[in-house]
């Protein structure tokens, strides 16, 4: 019989359970993006180059964008889900860096989460945007490469603004951070190739705390459209950041689309490359005027590939295995 460990966090009333599963993939899941950051050799942030354009881009002119095949309603996931929708994160080849956070109106409860290969024990002191230390309601770990500290009201507390984390640890190692929280403002959208194109929910199931639909193809230039839940007057986003394999890449601008059920759409094209990693950095604005942010990260999807047959007398080998559900009898194809 499987062990269940379950731990309960009340934050202002609601239950947060957090089973070893769902704990043990978090970490396995940042420990791989450590790896992968760690190989590149990253620099510190102090030494990070932030550049403003990217090569193979298009930019869309201010005229009227229009779909022409507006979409099924969006099926928003949920963004209050196991330990919320990201918030920030990055890379400290040290950890023992400090890095800027934004807590808006839709964030109150909040997770900060700080894992390790090697350097034991990482951890973070949070602090409030005049400066003072923010408490920690919870502090939990599965093993002395990842901490978990669980900020209870922070914004009730301390208000909305800029926040700083400082990351410490035991050895002064790579370590990565997340800040997540549970919100009702999230984003919805995927990648099209033609700026009229409404249909950026190719995953049909919406899955918690993601919100890109619809993968990038390698080497096809192509626009993220998305919307965003809770967007009431004057809530509204004004910008993307896309990351490379943990690294700034470029900044681009929103233009409005109309009769589109995702109206937000980047003024310039995207290329990527199937082997890299990649994040998208949404950013905007509050009812308070409060910056805020949500992060997704995103695949890039190898383009089809097209087989020629050339002329002349060829050797083929019998095929081995099927696609698409097909079987194979006796090196025939059904």
């Amino acid at each position: 019989m499987l062990k269940l460990f379950v731990i309960i966090a009340f934050l202002s009333g609601i239950a947060y359970p957090l089973d070893e599963f769902k704990l043990s993939g978090l970490q396995r899941r940042l420990n791989q993006k450590l790896e992968i950051y760690s190989s590149f050799n990253l620099p510190e942030l102090s030494k990070r180059v932030f550049p403003e354009s990217s090569h193979h881009k298009v930019i869309l002119d201010d005229g009227q964008t229009t779909c022409y095949n507006r979409s099924i309603d969006i099926l928003p996931h949920d963004g209050t889900a196991q330990f919320g929708d990201l918030i920030e994160s990055d890379f400290s080849s040290s950890c023992a860096e400090t890095f800027t956070f934004h807590v808006d109106n839709f964030v109150n409860e909040f997770f900060v989460i700080i894992n390790t290969l090697d350097a034991l024990n990482p951890r973070a002191t949070v602090y409030n945007p005049i400066g003072g230390e923010v408490s920690s309601c919870k502090d939990y770990s599965t093993s002395a490469t990842q901490t978990i500290h669980l900020i209870c009201n922070g914004k009730s507390l301390h208000g909305t603004g800029a926040y700083t984390v400082q990351l410490t640890a035991d050895f002064k190692k790579p370590c990565i951070f997340e800040i997540r929280a549970p919100t009702k403002l999230t984003i919805d959208g995927g990648f099209v190739e033609d700026v009229r194109d409404d249909d950026v929910q190719q995953i049909v199931l919406a899955t918690a705390n993601q919100g890109i639909f619809r993968f990038p193809i390698e080497n096809q230039a192509s626009y993220l459209a998305f919307k965003v839940e809770s967007e009431e007057f004057p809530v509204h986003p004004d910008e993307v950041h896309f990351y490379t394999n943990g690294l700034f890449d470029i900044k681009m601008d929103l233009i409005t689309r109309y009769g589109c059920n995702t109206p937000h759409i980047t003024q310039q094209s995207y290329n990527c490359i199937s082997q890299n990693l990649y994040h998208a950095k949404f950013r905007g604005y509050d009812s308070d005027g409060n910056r805020f942010q949500r992060i997704y990260d995103f695949n890039c999807d190898m383009s089809d590939v097209v087989f020629t047959t050339p002329s002349g007398d060829v050797s083929t080998t019998p095929a081995r295995f099927c696609e698409n559900g097909g079987i194979l009898y006796n090196d025939t194809v059904s």
